[in-house]
């Protein structure tokens, strides 16, 4: 039998309970990878450990908000301990409050830099001493297309999303060329997941389902198949950046 592409590699998925992340645990699971899985809903985590090992891998699932950085680290403890070591780690966590800054929706502002921009500033803080010590890793931001374009409603999303195109941009110069850790930002335009319940302001709610009705959306599994490519690249190849919108999306 041919050894799969990921066989005996481990990967950390953050916000695996839905969407993107739980598609690309599925995908990296079915290219022989052991999983762990991170997110607040430990039930959801449970019932995709099963069918990853359905599938035949191994997997792991640890309750994790990403709001705490002792909850990320031990979710990299905890790997560690099962697989001996970390080598992909992908931080999917999100959310969308979109509003017009006029409403003053503050509380939806701190939510978005809590979750958006510090879980993965503790992502970060919770994988990079192992990556440094073993000299090798692959860390993957999933963001937004947001971080490129600014449209009434998305001023706090956007900058969230800008800010950790930064903080890929400044790891990939400190530390890929000396440390061989490759780090990887996707950017998507608008995906099939939950993260549209996020959005608390019904009025631009309604106003964006409404835009939406008239093209089809990217599927969770067409982005995990973009970040799976990008983890099988030879060891001199390191893919950056992802852009990926549906075809019919010009924002």
């Amino acid at each position: 039998m041919t050894p799969k592409s990921l066989s005996r590699k481990t990967a950390i998925i953050i916000g695996a309970s839905s969407g993107i992340g739980y598609a690309t645990a599925l995908a990296l699971a079915s290219e022989g990878a052991n999983i762990v899985v991170g997110a607040r809903r430990i039930e959801r985590l449970n019932n995709l450990v099963q069918k990853i090992e359905s599938i035949g891998s191994a997997a792991l699932a640890i309750r994790t908000n990403v709001r705490e950085l002792n909850d990320v680290e031990n979710l990299v403890l905890g790997a560690k301990k099962k697989f001996g070591g970390v080598d992909i780690f992908i931080n999917s966590a999100g959310i969308m409050p979109l509003s017009l800054m006029r409403k003053m929706r503050v509380g939806e502002w701190l939510n978005t830099i809590d979750i958006n921009l510090k879980g993965a500033i503790h992502g970060i803080a919770a994988i990079l001493p192992t990556f440094l010590e073993q000299k090798y890793g692959h860390l993957v931001f999933v963001s937004s297309i947001a971080s490129r374009k600014v449209f009434p409603g998305s001023t706090l999303y956007s900058a969230s999303a800008a800010a950790i195109r930064t903080l890929a941009e400044g790891l990939r110069l400190e530390l890929s060329s000396y440390d061989q850790i490759k780090i990887c930002l996707v950017e998507t335009g608008y995906v099939q997941t939950e993260i549209f319940d996020t959005i608390e302001d019904e009025e631009i709610k309604r106003s964006l389902l409404t835009e939406l009705d008239h093209f089809p959306l990217l599927k969770p599994e067409e982005v995990a198949s973009a970040i799976l490519y990008a983890l099988l690249q030879p060891l001199h190849v390191d893919i950056n950046e992802i852009v990926i919108r549906p075809t019919t999306e010009t924002i």
